[in-house]
């Protein structure tokens, strides 16, 4: 059994980055994995202009497929448009899209490449937390084998089951569809779309001559919208599609349910969450995987500062509960109110008091970029 720093579980986009911010300040570590092979996953995942700088910062930027966004662009059925732009800011970009795989990659090859992480593809069954140690007990190759850490940090998605752990949940009765528009012409392509109507929100992210459909709809209507003739059909009624000049919709249709899980607590003993193991959010504001990165740059500063575990899990807590709390409030709002026909003249009145505002709008753009 070899004892090591820190043990991460989960080599998605956020345990590798914790990974590599840890090789750094010299930290032996163990990324566990049940594969390191990605090619399987086709999202397209928004990222901050701040999550960019992150990324650049542990030199895991250059990847070959990255489409910049320079405005968002918010309407509503009915009236009620708003429009976020970089330059109102200050900023080159509001964020990009990449690729979940080249992303992964890129990550995996960094991390391959630093002698201080070890990746092992694993199933990993077990975290116990003791006095000394954290024992985490996994199965690679089908061999059962056990490793132990000075500090574990679950970073694989909110699946694994931890006893320690309990979570808030909420349920939003409804599922993401996630579909890609393969455009007929070029057309402005660093703009995001976010659309408020009666079917449900919709956001169009641009990547690379195309555009991806995110679509919150009703879990009633679910067996509807899995079907490409269904979701081309509401599409196309929609006055608001028409600027996007002709598209053809993939055949490729992918769903998930949505729901709200935070955990109770982030960390405890030797123990600390990150990422969507610490929250799970709306996908409304694209704020999930921009928060996971930084949980991981808190992460690394609080360990920078306290040399003594049990100090930086007594610490992370309280250096994250502003801008998380903040975070998942602000979108959980949007998708249980904003997401709401019933209130469609509300909505529509809000989207236009923001565009007048431009202060209050700069600032909640900032939030979203930078955190709390």
């Amino acid at each position: 059994m070899l004892h090591n720093d820190v043990v991460i579980v989960g080599g998605g986009p956020i345990g590798l980055s914790m990974a590599i911010l840890l090789a750094k300040q010299d930290k032996r570590v163990v990324v566990l994995n049940r594969s390191n092979t990605y090619s399987g996953d086709g999202r397209i995942l928004a990222m901050s202009y701040a999550s960019y700088l992150f990324l650049d910062s542990i030199d895991s930027w250059d990847m070959e497929v990255v489409t910049s966004i320079k405005q968002v662009h918010m309407s509503h059925s009915g009236f009620g448009i708003s429009t976020i732009r970089a330059t109102d800011l200050n900023l080159p970009q509001l964020g990009f899209t990449v690729k979940y795989t080249d992303l992964c990659d890129r990550l995996y090859k960094s991390a391959t490449s630093n002698p201080n992480i070890r990746l092992i593809e694993a199933n990993v069954l077990d975290v116990k937390s003791l006095s000394e140690y954290t024992y985490i007990e996994y199965e690679s190759d089908g061999v059962l084998t056990g490793i132990t850490c000075d500090l574990a940090i679950i970073a694989e998605g909110g699946k694994l089951k931890i006893s320690n752990v309990q979570y808030t949940t909420y349920d939003y009765n409804k599922y993401a569809i996630i579909a890609k528009l393969n455009m007929h012409d070029k057309c402005q392509h660093d703009i995001a779309y976010e659309r408020f109507d009666d079917e449900g929100s919709m956001v169009f992210l641009p990547y690379g001559n195309d555009y991806v459909l995110v679509w919150a709809v009703l879990n009633k209507n679910i067996h509807d919208y899995t079907t490409k003739d269904y979701i081309d059909m509401k599409l196309r009624d929609l006055s608001f599609i028409n600027r996007f000049a002709g598209f053809e919709l993939d055949n490729q249709i992918h769903s998930f349910p949505l729901k709200l899980q935070v955990a109770q607590k982030r960390t405890f003993n030797r123990v600390v969450l990150i990422g969507n193991s610490s929250q799970i959010i709306h996908p409304i504001s694209a704020q999930g995987l921009n928060l996971g990165f930084r949980d991981c740059m808190d992460l690394d500063a609080v360990i920078k500062r306290f040399n003594n575990y049990h100090d930086v899990v007594g610490q992370y807590d309280s250096y994250r509960l502003n801008d998380a709390k903040r975070v998942v409030n602000f979108t959980h709002f949007l998708a249980r109110f904003i997401d709401n026909p019933k209130i469609r003249h509300v909505r529509g009145l809000g989207i236009i008091g923001l565009s007048n505002c431009q202060k209050l709008q700069n600032y909640v753009a900032k939030s979203l970029i930078f955190g709390a």
